[in-house]
């Protein structure tokens, strides 16, 4: 069980496990509060962030790209909200740890389901970690400014499922004027909460197509890899009603250029069926390569 007064460590800017990332920002903390494993401080680490209201599928992508990163190492940060955000963390249970950064003091935002998703981070080796002292009471205004923190920690950011008006836009935001990384998940048009992801791509965010893109550019494998050598965890069973077609498309065509899935379907909006193929290949329902779109 935490013990906040026992197990809260103070960590100054001055000190060697203050994460370098922060230190680089212009409002960077003069000191940070934290529960648990403060070496994951400095680990290369990205920010996995969406909306509190998000779909099912948004969630499975969220816990799904956190397990796929969180074999290469990589620790997951996000702030412990609802739906992405959650979903983020458990994704590195079984492979990896996570940072989770919380909007006030420990005694008053650790309660209730907080404070149980509190203690099944710490007892995966995880960390979480304020600017506020314990006791500082929580505000509406310090969600706003605790995305600084998930922004600056990390070395890219991941937007998942956001809507125009969501929090995760705002640690995007942060993201850009620091300068870091920024990817989102194509979403179709019609999807409310996929918005704010299709607006990041007009301020500079970049498509995951793949966390593997993610994995090259950030240097963390060689470009060279052999993907196809990477065996897949998620074993496909059912193909879902709006991925049947193209599915069935790709199953008997391939490799299959997009050029060709495009020109097959073209009654659909191109988006829509980028996104569509987007979200498949992120799921497992398929692979790509530079020949195509194949089953995996």
């Amino acid at each position: 069980m935490i013990d906040i007064d026992r197990d809260t460590i103070v960590i100054e800017r001055e000190d060697y496990n203050f994460p370098k990332g922060l230190l680089d920002t212009p409002d960077c903390p003069l000191k940070l509060y934290a529960l648990g494993n403060i070496e994951l401080l400095n680990h290369i680490s990205i920010a996995i962030v969406g909306t509190r209201s998000s779909s099912e599928f948004g969630n499975e992508l969220a816990k799904n790209i956190s397990k796929n990163l969180s074999n290469y190492n990589i620790t997951i940060i996000s702030g412990m909200a609802d739906g992405i955000d959650e979903n983020s963390h458990i994704g590195t249970y079984n492979a990896g740890s996570t940072i989770a950064v919380v909007a006030g003091g420990f005694k008053t935002i650790l309660r209730g389901n907080k404070l149980k998703r509190a203690q099944e981070i710490l007892n995966h080796n995880g960390l979480i970690i304020s600017e506020y002292h314990p006791e500082f009471i929580v505000r509406k205004a310090l969600f706003l400014q605790r995305n600084r923190l998930i922004a600056g920690i990390s070395s890219a950011t991941v937007v998942i499922e956001a809507p125009i008006a969501s929090g995760a836009i705002s640690t995007a935001n942060h993201a850009l004027r620091y300068k870091r990384p920024l990817y989102a998940i194509p979403w179709s048009l019609n999807h409310f909460k996929g918005e704010g992801c299709n607006l990041l791509f007009r301020q500079g965010a970049m498509p995951l197509i793949d966390y593997k893109q993610l994995l090259i550019d950030l240097k963390i494998i060689p470009t060279q890899i052999n993907f196809d050598s990477i065996e897949r965890t998620t074993k496909v069973k059912t193909i879902p009603n709006e991925y049947l077609k193209y599915y069935e498309f790709i199953e008997h065509n391939s490799p299959c250029l997009l050029e060709a899935i495009i020109d097959a379907f073209n009654e659909e909006f191109i988006g829509n069926v980028i996104s569509t193929l987007t979200l498949m290949e992120l799921n497992n329902y398929i692979k790509s390569s530079d020949k195509g779109y194949y089953i995996s």
